[in-house]
């Protein structure tokens, strides 16, 4: 066999050979990726948060109906969950933010439930020395206020906040999740910024 032909039968295997290398390779940082985005949604099902209220969103009409739309709240991870004093000031545990705007239907009043009718959420939570972005369509829920001087549990004056969500995770098949909350803003005017802190719970 001449020198030429050596060579070039020399080539040939190391391409077949850094092509298998190649889809191994591949194949094998598939798997790890899944592994990592099952592993963190399976150790990170209650996620606590707290935060504000950003902004009471503009009137607008839905479903031939007076709503508010894009009611935006906001903030870092951290908290108790939906319990009265449950709220932690920034930066929280610092592993991670989130915010989320809605259009919701009715009156915000005590002793008054409003609907949630759709809206956004958006996680950025600390993964190593990055952040994992999750995004998430709302897909409804209530805010509902207590009696003056009454309570839902969330504390006197607050509101208990439901929410459903369908978090955009192809891997774990759009997860649905939840947000089960408390909302401090009446009466108006005496809570400013208002404060709103829960749990969201992605549902494996």
């Amino acid at each position: 066999m001449s020198q030429q032909t050596r060579l070039s039968s020399a080539v040939v295997l190391v391409k077949k050979s850094c092509r298998g290398r190649l889809v191994r390779v591949v194949s094998l940082v598939g798997i790890l990726l899944c592994y990592a985005i099952s592993a963190l949604a399976q150790n990170a099902l209650d996620i606590d948060v707290s935060g504000y209220e950003l902004s009471l969103g503009v009137d607008c009409i839905r479903n031939s109906e007076p709503a508010k739309c894009g009611v935006t709240f906001g903030g870092w991870t951290g908290g108790d969950g939906a319990v009265a004093g449950g709220w932690t000031k920034f930066p929280g545990t610092r592993q991670g933010f989130w915010k989320a705007t809605i259009d919701r239907q009715g009156t915000a009043a005590f002793g008054s439930t409003v609907t949630i009718l759709s809206g956004t959420v958006k996680l950025a939570l600390r993964k190593d020395k990055s952040f994992l972005l999750l995004s998430g369509s709302v897909t409804g829920g209530t805010v509902q206020w207590p009696s003056q001087g009454g309570t839902l549990g969330c504390g006197t004056n607050v509101a208990l906040v439901l929410v459903a969500v369908d978090l955009l995770i192809p891997e774990l098949g759009n997860a649905p999740a939840t947000f089960d909350g408390c909302l401090h803003d009446l009466p108006a005017g005496t809570v400013i910024p208002p404060t709103i802190w829960g749990t969201f719970t992605m549902i494996p």
